[in-house]
């Protein structure tokens, strides 16, 4: 079953167990958790992260999860996206995590 976030009662306490979750660089469990979630609230809780939890987020996505989300984003974002895994560090993340 797919979390929609707007419909979810415990919509702040999931957001912020994503948020820990990423933090400390719990993977798997956010992996799992944030593929619960609809295509649409995993592109706005992308959205509202700093480059560096994003960049955190494109190391622990697989290319086709990763390419979902993008599917998502305006193209704006996209083309953000890019440059900032075109960014030495997040180059870096992506190559530890392979």
């Amino acid at each position: 079953m797919m979390i929609r976030l707007n419909e979810y009662r415990y919509k702040e306490e999931y957001t912020y167990h994503l948020l820990q979750s990423l933090k400390n660089g719990e993977a798997e469990v956010f992996r799992k958790d944030f593929q619960e979630l609809h295509p649409s609230d995993r592109a706005h809780f992308f959205l509202e992260l700093s480059e560096s939890g994003r960049c955190r987020v494109y190391s622990v996505l697989s290319p086709g999860e990763f390419g979902e989300l993008y599917a998502e984003l305006t193209s704006g974002m996209q083309t953000r996206c890019m440059q900032e895994l075109n960014r030495p560090p997040a180059a870096q993340m992506l190559n530890k995590s392979g």
